[in-house]
């Protein structure tokens, strides 16, 4: 089987998950949720998912931000990352490289990890069309969703 035929079964065992993460007043679908349901077929198919950075761009950003109804101006750190993901098949050595990007923006020591994490995470969402949208008639979870939502809950 093929590192494609692979990457396929792997899109086949995940359609749809419900968002299970919320922060700012919007709610979004975390990695750990993700992983729990894309890493175990992945395992079971043999596939090493090996995310690389190549470029990093930093610029600080400011802006007025407030707290206890007093403003003043607050500088976090835009990562911008070139990324590559590379699919290695252990079983023939067959590789699948893929160009990405990843950006996040946090205080000083959290925006490169916040954008590698972002980064991977909305590779795999796109990579395999994994539904997200709350109004998406296609978004209903599968039974094994609700399985693994229970035992995260």
């Amino acid at each position: 089987m093929s590192v494609y035929s692979k990457l396929l079964e792997l899109q086949k065992s995940a359609r749809a998950l419900k968002k299970d993460g919320k922060a700012y007043n919007y709610n979004y679908l975390t990695g750990d949720k993700l992983l729990s349901v894309i890493r175990p077929k992945m395992d079971e198919l043999g596939l090493i998912l090996m995310p690389e950075v190549q470029e990093v761009k930093v610029e600080p950003v400011n802006y007025i931000a407030f707290k206890e109804r007093q403003q003043y101006t607050k500088t976090e750190m835009l990562y911008q990352l070139s990324m590559t993901m590379t699919w290695v098949d252990t079983e023939t050595g067959e590789t699948l490289t893929q160009k990405w990007a990843g950006s996040g923006m946090n205080d000083f020591d959290k925006g490169f990890g916040s954008a590698i994490t972002y980064g991977e995470r909305y590779y795999l969402m796109k990579l395999f069309h994994l539904q997200t949208d709350a109004d998406d008639v296609d978004a209903v979870s599968t039974e094994r969703d609700k399985e693994i939502e229970a035992q995260m809950a």
